[in-house]
This record gives C-alpha cells, sequence and structure tokens, in this order.
C-alpha cells in the first residue's frame, strides 16, 4: 500500500476519531489540537519505513497532544488507545493492515 494513503488515513480518520474519544473522555481541547497530532502520527506512519511505525506514531501521537494541552498523560491515554483502535477497522478499509 502506497505510504501517501496510509499516512492520509491516519490523519483524516484520525483527527476525527480523535475529536470524538477526546469529547466522550470530556478531555478540553481545541480543534487544532487533534489535527495536529494526528497529522504528526500520519506522517510518522508514512515516513518510517518498518515494523516499529505503528508504535512510534503512537508515542507521536500520544506525545503532541501531551505538549500541545494541559492535560495529563493520564486524561490523553484512554482517547488515544481508542482512536487507534478504532482506525484498525478503516485500515482494513483501505486494504492497509
Amino acid at each position: 500500500m502506497d505510504p501517501i494513503v496510509i499516512g492520509l488515513v491516519y490523519a483524516v480518520a484520525g483527527s476525527v476519531i480523535l475529536c470524538l474519544a477526546l469529547k466522550l473522555f470530556k478531555v478540553e481541547f481545541k480543534l487544532w489540537q487533534p489535527i495536529l497530532a494526528s497529522v504528526v502520527a500520519g506522517l510518522c506512519a508514512a515516513l518510517i519505513p518498518n515494523n516499529g511505525a505503528g508504535i512510534i506514531s503512537l508515542a507521536a501521537l500520544l506525545a503532541t497532544m501531551k505538549f500541545t494541552t494541559d492535560e495529563d498523560w493520564e486524561d490523553l491515554m484512554y482517547p488515544v488507545f481508542i482512536t487507534r483502535f478504532a482506525l484498525v477497522p478503516v485500515l482494513m478499509m483501505f486494504g492497509t493492515w
């Protein structure tokens, strides 16, 4: 699968799902923060060619959310993990899994 498609799926679908997960857990955020975090995770997933790209993009997503918001790690971990689990069917739909 083309790395550009993988990065776009992470960025677009990840932004939407992360916004919903953050709302579900009542985490305060501005709209640009989950979009930026998802774009950074998409870039990591697209540009790193080995099997560690998934873990690195997960860490990038969590770290970007932590450093752009005033929330604790504990408040951000569940929405980020839910976002990553919800991306699995989306990636399977596009044939990237």
